[in-house]
C-alpha cells in the first residue's frame, strides 16, 4: 500500500466524542437503576430462603431430640434445663433453663465452649452463648444484624453486646401451667387452662402441621421501641434468652404490634420507630422505620411437622398456632388477651369463654 494513502486512512480514524461518551454513561446509569432493584429483592429473596431452611433444620433437630429423649421438648425447665433452672447450675450444655441452642447443638454433634466442664464460670456460660450467635450458622438469620444488650446489666464486663438471638421457641410448648418461678407460664396470665395437665412432650403439643414450635423474634425490646436485650440470668423466668410466648400476645415484647395498623397506638404514633422489624425481617423496611405507610413485616415459622411458612406480622398471631391441642383460651369470663387486629381475626377466640384450640 501506498505510504500516504496509508496516512491519510489512518488519519480519518477517530475516538469516542464527549457526548458520545456521556450518552454511554448515562444508558448504563439507566440500566442500573433498573437492574438493582431486581438484584437487591433477588438477594433478599436469597436471604428468606436460608432463614427459611435454618428453621426446618432446627425443627427437625427438635423431633430428633425428642425421639433421642423420652419424647421430652428441648429447652424447656423440666426437660434440658432442669439444672440450670432448678440448681443454677450450668452443666456445660444448657446455660439457662430455656436454652434449646446448646442442647441441639450436643444432640447433632457440635462440640462448644463449656461442653464437658464441670466447674464451668459465668465466663465459659457467655462463650457458649456467644458460640450459638455468632458462630452456629443454622441459628442466625442472614437479616438479623441487630445488636442486643444484656439485661439488667448492660455494661456487664463478661455479658458484652452483640447480634440478637435470631430464633425464639413458644414456652407454650416448652412450659407448664406452674408458677413461672417453677418453670411454668402460669395459668391464668398467658397460657389458659387445660383439660389435662400438660408436660412438655412432643407427643402432647397436637396437630403437627398447626403448632409453630420455632420461629424469628427478638426476644424482649421496649415499646417505644429501643435496642433488644437479653435476660442471662440462669433461673430467668418467662422465656429467658431463649423463648416467649409467642407473637399472638399483646405484652411478650416478641413481635411488638403496637404501632402495626388496626391497632390503638398507630394512629397516634405514627412517625416513631417501629419494633415489628426487630422481629420479623424481611418485610420492605429495616428496624427503626417508622410506622407511616404501614408496611408489612414478615417473618418465618417452623412448624412441628418440619414445614416452614413465611408470613405477615397480622397472620402469625393467630393463637392456633401457639397453643397445644386442647388449651381452653378462656376461663372464668376472661377474655383472651391478644392484639386488636387478632381479635377481629379470631373472633371467635376472643368471646367464647370456652374456646378450645384445635
Amino acid at each position: 500500500m501506498d505510504r500516504r494513502r496509508f496516512e491519510r486512512s489512518e488519519s480519518t480514524k477517530r475516538g469516542f466524542t464527549l457526548i458520545e461518551l456521556l450518552v454511554t454513561i448515562a444508558i448504563i446509569a439507566i440500566l442500573m437503576s433498573i437492574l438493582m432493584p431486581s438484584l437487591s429483592g433477588a438477594r433478599r429473596v436469597a436471604r428468606g430462603a436460608v432463614c427459611s431452611n435454618n428453621l426446618r433444620q432446627i425443627a427437625l433437630a427438635i423431633t430428633q431430640y425428642a425421639n433421642s429423649n423420652a419424647d421430652a421438648i428441648v429447652g424447656s425447665p423440666d426437660t434440658s434445663g432442669k439444672a440450670a433452672f432448678f440448681d443454677g447450675k450450668f452443666n456445660g450444655v444448657s446455660i439457662q433453663g430455656w436454652d434449646w441452642c446448646g442442647p441441639l447443638a450436643a444432640e447433632l454433634g457440635m462440640t462448644g465452649p463449656g461442653e464437658g466442664q464441670t466447674d464451668a464460670t459465668e465466663q465459659d456460660r457467655f462463650a457458649r452463648f456467644d458460640w450459638y450467635r455468632s458462630k452456629i450458622k443454622t441459628y442466625s438469620c442472614p437479616e438479623n444484624n441487630i445488636t442486643a444488650v444484656a439485661y439488667p446489666n448492660a455494661n456487664d464486663q463478661t455479658w458484652l453486646s452483640g447480634r440478637m438471638i435470631s430464633y425464639n421457641m413458644s414456652t407454650q410448648f416448652t412450659s407448664t401451667e406452674k408458677n413461672p418461678n417453677q418453670g411454668g407460664t402460669g395459668s391464668t396470665s398467658v397460657r389458659r387452662k387445660m383439660k389435662r395437665p400438660y408436660r412438655p412432650m412432643l407427643s402432647q403439643v397436637g396437630t403437627a402441621n398447626m403448632k409453630a414450635i420455632v420461629f424469628e423474634g427478638h426476644r424482649y425490646v421496649a415499646d417505644p421501641p429501643s435496642v433488644p436485650d437479653f435476660d442471662k440470668d440462669i433461673k430467668a423466668g418467662y422465656g429467658g434468652m431463649f423463648g416467649g410466648t409467642g407473637p399472638w400476645y399483646d405484652d411478650n415484647k416478641e413481635l411488638r404490634r403496637t404501632l402495626a395498623p388496626g391497632e390503638a397506638l398507630a394512629d397516634i404514633f405514627v412517625s416513631a420507630a417501629d419494633p415489628r422489624y426487630f422481629a420479623f425481617r424481611h418485610g420492605t423496611r429495616k428496624p427503626g422505620s417508622t410506622t407511616a405507610g404501614g408496611d408489612t413485616a414478615l417473618g418465618h415459622l417452623g412448624f412441628l411437622d418440619t414445614h416452614v411458612e413465611q408470613m405477615n406480622d397480622a397472620k402469625a398471631t393467630n393463637p392456633h398456632y401457639w397453643f397445644p391441642t386442647g388449651t381452653t383460651l378462656n376461663t372464668n369470663g376472661t377474655k383472651l388477651d391478644t392484639w386488636e387486629s387478632t381479635k377481629k381475626d379470631f373472633e371467635a377466640a376472643s368471646k367464647d369463654p370456652n374456646y378450645s384450640v384445635p
